[in-house]
């Protein structure tokens, strides 16, 4: 069954599309809902076995209800499976939640107007059919966008019981901090007047501090509970004068004392408050005040919001580059859309492949942890040497390193000039690099390069990979391990592109058995010519054919 303001009936299914609960309150499970296209605040309720006809007497009550410092009631849920109460959006949230987040500032003024907002609202619930509100805590006080206070969480008992077990948990002993003493064996009772007072004296020690209730002792809430329970001391909130206006100090101590008759009534608490805050308001215009901190609120959010949006940024930045390191950056960007990456022809690109002469070797006779070293230090070697070049690490598998050239960008047939280059360079820094562990012994380094058309795709879904397949490939493969230390061999494809540069010298090793291929003749790579003689031209088209098995 589900009751609305005036009759409007609230349907589970559609009013409460948007319900997400996130955090659970003393007074129950605040979730956020939508009816009839507004934002409302449902308090989710302890379901149970309800007098329907108790409850309806009890909706006829809240209803008629109205004041600026109440929260105003828009309905209830009765099962079967929810129970909840229907009330106004308020965007700041609980005053336990104003109170607890650092980057709201608080000054004594808009404090003062916090209490002041309610202590009207209770005397407004004080005059009503309901006489007392009965279950008062910082979580039943919400703040609005204006920073205005309103008091919620107030009649409906019959949807508010909650059930107390046999053996009470913590936090059942939390949610007794704010009830008077006389009424602790009563937690379900329908309060008093006095429990009201008292219960506002301990939300005077929350403003006062910005901190929880009994903040100050190391105990634990059952330790708590049992010292308040008990007559013959009087344990209550201890605050130093240094911490808060002593006129608020004493006014807390009046609202805790251990008569309920020693308390003071609410029009008393009222009176107080406008006397301490007398000077202040004539000193300056409270409202202008609030309006000026509701303004530095506004700055100090937008501020957090701009700190987060730039920490954000900055681990964008970090996450793309370390993408773009996996994979290539117009491929990256095409996955981050959600795009498909269908394989790509390449009419020529140049592939690189190299490795160490004797590595199964010196992986016997080395630790794991020296041939990770050795890998390492090398790799960082290779990769701090391709940004100088237009060229794309596709991957490493041991001692095996791939590089391509004229993918994913084409470049015209300057991919085998920038692979050459690349390979000229490396084993030049070869020769000066040594292995730790092995008395700097230096590596014998092997580079193979083919030149021809290429496919490339992602394979994989958990981690893509971008893949390279094709007999050019394969070619460039046997270029390596049919080569020699300290050597880079090339197929006829790559030097018929790199004789129409004109600027790399070239030696003719004859024909050898390649696997697969059958006889190819192959070359070594062995340096540049002299600077003199370099061309600037553009090459001349150059056409080239491999050996087919």
């Amino acid at each position: 069954m589900v009751t609305g303001w005036k009759g409007v009936p609230l349907r589970m299914k559609t009013s409460f599309l948007a319900w997400s609960v996130f955090r659970m309150f003393l007074c129950g499970r605040l979730a956020f809902g939508t009816w009839q296209g507004r934002l409302v605040m449902v308090t989710l309720c302890e379901p149970h076995i309800v007098n329907l006809k108790k409850m309806l007497s009890e909706v006829k009550v809240v209803r008629g209800m109205s004041h600026d410092n109440i929260l105003h009631f828009l309905g209830a849920v009765v099962g079967p499976d929810h129970y909840a109460v229907i009330g106004e959006y308020c965007s700041k949230g609980t005053l336990q939640d104003l109170l607890a987040d650092e980057t709201a500032k608080l000054d004594w003024i808009f404090r003062y107007s916090l209490l002041s907002d309610l202590v009207k609202g209770i005397i407004y619930i004080h005059g009503s059919p309901l006489a007392v509100h009965g279950r008062l805590t910082s979580a039943c006080c919400y703040v609005d966008g204006k920073f205005v206070l309103k008091v919620g969480d107030y009649g409906l008992p019959t949807m508010y019981k909650r059930t107390i077990p046999a053996e009470l948990t913590y936090q059942n002993y939390v949610s007794l901090y704010w009830t008077a003493p006389e009424l602790l064996d009563r937690p379900n009772g329908p309060g008093t007047p006095e429990g009201d007072v008292y219960a506002y004296g301990i939300i005077l020690q929350e403003i006062i501090l910005r901190e929880e209730p009994y903040s100050m002792y190391e105990l634990e809430p059952e330790e708590i509970i049992a010292r308040v329970r008990n007559p013959e001391i009087f344990f209550r909130p201890n605050i130093s004068s240094t911490d808060g206006a002593p006129g608020l100090l004493s006014l807390m101590d009046q609202c805790l004392q251990h008569d309920p008759l020693e308390r003071p009534r609410f029009p008393q608490v009222r009176t107080s408050l406008r006397q301490m805050t007398r000077g202040a308001v004539e000193k300056s215009n409270i409202v202008d005040l609030l309006i000026s901190r509701m303004e530095q609120y506004a700055a100090d959010l937008e501020r957090s919001v701009e700190e987060k949006t730039k920490a954000f940024q900055e681990e964008k930045k970090k996450t793309d580059a370390l993408l773009n390191q996996i994979l290539p950056a117009s491929v990256a960007e095409r996955l981050k859309k959600g795009e498909m990456v269908p394989p790509e022809s390449f009419e020529s690109a140049t592939i690189f492949f190299s490795d160490i002469v004797g590595f199964p070797a010196l992986a016997l006779e080395s630790s794991p942890t020296q041939i990770v070293e050795f890998l390492n230090d090398l790799y960082s070697l290779f990769d701090g040497t391709m940004p100088k070049f237009d060229v794309y690490k596709v991957e490493t598998i041991q001692d095996s390193y791939m590089v391509a050239s004229g993918l994913p960008n084409r470049n015209g047939l300057n991919h085998a000039k920038e692979q050459a280059l690349l390979a000229l360079t490396l084993m030049s820094l070869i020769k000066s690099f040594k292995i730790k562990h092995r008395d700097n012994e230096t590596p014998k380094l092997r580079i193979g390069l083919n030149t021809g058309p290429v496919v490339a795709s992602v394979i994989g879904l958990t981690v893509p990979r971008y893949c390279l397949f094709g007999d050019t490939v394969n070619t460039a493969s046997r270029m390596e391990s049919t080569g020699q230390g300290l050597k880079i061999q090339i197929s006829p494809s790559t030097k018929a592109i790199l004789d129409g540069f004109g600027t790399f010298k070239t030696k003719d090793r004859g024909e050898i058995e390649v696997k697969g291929k059958g006889v190819i003749r192959t070359y070594w790579l062995v340096g540049r010519s002299n600077q003199e003689e370099e061309e600037e031209d553009e090459p001349p088209v150059v056409t080239f054919t491999v050996p087919e098995a």
